[in-house]
């Protein structure tokens, strides 16, 4: 959620949560692994996803249902679409509604989180058009803020005439209070720099993609608003499944959350949680016949396309319940044993996690050995191209840092570190229930041969 690293959540994604008892939440072990086999044997046999947070998975019982309701339109598309369509959507908003605390009438379905962050841009730029703020206002983004994301705002706000700056997320980071008082000094900083200007919106993770971490969100909320911060957006794309939601807690003006990555929807298929005074002025960016009927009317219809993936999303939620009693149990899981293996592989490179475990949800920065020699995007590009080729590992290769050459210092994240500490790659491991701890003893062996080779190269 969103409180101290998670409010409810905390507990759940803490060391001491290794004495809950959660493997009563779940399926017995026999038949865990039969639901696994079933449900995941269209996975490419050999090849181990350690890389579940890019695109998510859907199990067979979830695409069959997609499948149907692909059936359903096929078979006579007008009485689908006055009715099956409708009620679907709205049952789909319902059951997203009462996992994340919320009123139904606050939540639309859609096809992914780029869709919800164009939704916010766009308001933004009609903001400035329209006089709501004035040129030169401002907006608060991540360094680390997932790509799509920045380039929504470039595209819209900037151009719009708002000024972007950017907190300068640390890592490795130690604790959630390092990154309150980043984010704090930052705020200050803008203040002192343009005292005159406004800021009108933030917009930050809930789990950052890369380099992954949890965000103590409702107090980061909180933060913005102590400096009159005007309106609050969420990318929790990562959010649904592995944290317990709560939009009041957390108290921002919108939260997105993509539930094909965690949550075993088909892709694609999201949702937005917007504040009810914001509701009138969002659209839909792709304009079809029901503009200006409300919100979910809009994301409901943007012409016609395949709508089977977010008329899945209860069926998905349904697979979850079948492995675990909640949702709950199953992010624990989840997060137990990205971070078991986590210490695992950090411990037989000699390295270190790039955030505490209570930062971690189901995903996790492990440190690679320096002899591994990864020393730019394109090395780690390469690196993982070997590991998907050479080991049948497909894992996300992350380059932390630049080193300059002169000195031998290196930087990562603005925070430099003496040239005798030259972690500057990780690699981000991910854990959905299909995965099993020998491929990550695989990771761990590939990482280690690989080390050696550069060892002998020097």
């Amino acid at each position: 959620t969103g409180d101290d690293d998670a409010n409810k959540g905390e507990s759940a994604f803490s060391e001491e949560g290794d004495a809950v008892d959660d493997q009563g939440s779940l399926l017995p072990e026999t038949a865990r692994d039969h639901l696994i086999a079933r449900e995941f044997s269209h996975h490419l046999p050999g090849m181990a996803r350690l890389n579940n947070g890019s695109y998510g998975s859907c199990p067979r019982t979830v695409l069959e249902v997609q499948a149907s309701w692909s059936q359903r339109w096929l078979e006579q598309p007008d009485k689908f679409y006055f009715g099956p369509l409708e009620e679907g959507l709205l049952v789909a908003r319902t059951e997203i509604a009462r996992l994340i605390h919320a009123p139904v009438e606050e939540v639309v379905v859609l096809e992914n989180v780029t869709a919800a962050a164009s939704m916010i841009a766009l308001d933004v730029m009609w903001a400035f058009a329209e006089g709501r703020f004035k040129q030169g206002d401002s907006i608060l983004m991540l360094n680390c803020a997932y790509g799509a994301v920045k380039k929504a705002f470039k595209a819209y706000a900037t151009r719009a005439g708002a000024n972007i700056f950017e907190v300068t997320v640390p890592f490795p980071v130690s604790s959630s209070e390092q990154i309150l008082q980043t984010f704090e000094e930052t705020l200050v900083r803008e203040k002192h720099n343009n005292p005159t200007q406004q800021i009108r919106l933030a917009v930050f993770d809930h789990i950052v993609s890369m380099p992954t971490m949890i965000l103590p969100i409702s107090k980061l909320v909180k933060l913005c608003h102590s400096y009159g911060v005007e309106q609050i957006f969420i990318d929790g794309a990562h959010g649904i499944g592995n944290l317990n939601l709560d939009m009041q807690e957390i108290g921002a003006d919108y939260y997105m959350s993509n539930v094909h990555k965690w949550m075993f929807a088909p892709s694609t298929a999201a949702f937005l949680h917007c504040q009810p005074q914001h509701l009138s002025r969002l659209h839909h960016p792709i304009v079809s016949h029901n503009y200006g009927s409300g919100l979910a009317a809009e994301c409901a219809w943007m012409g016609t396309r395949d709508y089977s993936a977010v008329l899945s999303i209860p069926a998905a939620i349904q697979f979850v319940k079948t492995f675990a009693k909640d949702i709950e149990a199953y992010s624990i899981y989840n997060h137990k044993q990205v971070v078991a293996m986590a210490k695992m592989l950090a411990s037989a490179w000699g390295t270190h996690l790039g955030t505490p475990p209570e930062l971690c949800a189901a995903m996790a920065m492990v440190g690679l050995p320096p002899s591994i020699n990864i020393h730019s995007q394109v090395d780690a590009l390469h690196m993982r191209r070997r590991l998907r080729q050479e080991f049948k590992l497909e894992v996300y290769v992350y380059y932390a840092g630049t080193l300059n050459l002169e000195t031998g210092a290196v930087t990562v994240c603005d925070i430099q570190l003496g040239s005798q500490s030259d972690i500057v790659a990780y690699v981000r491991i991910s854990h959905q229930i299909y995965n099993r701890p020998e491929e990550y003893h695989a990771l761990r062996d590939a990482i280690l041969s690989i080390a050696q080779e550069g060892m002998l190269l020097h």
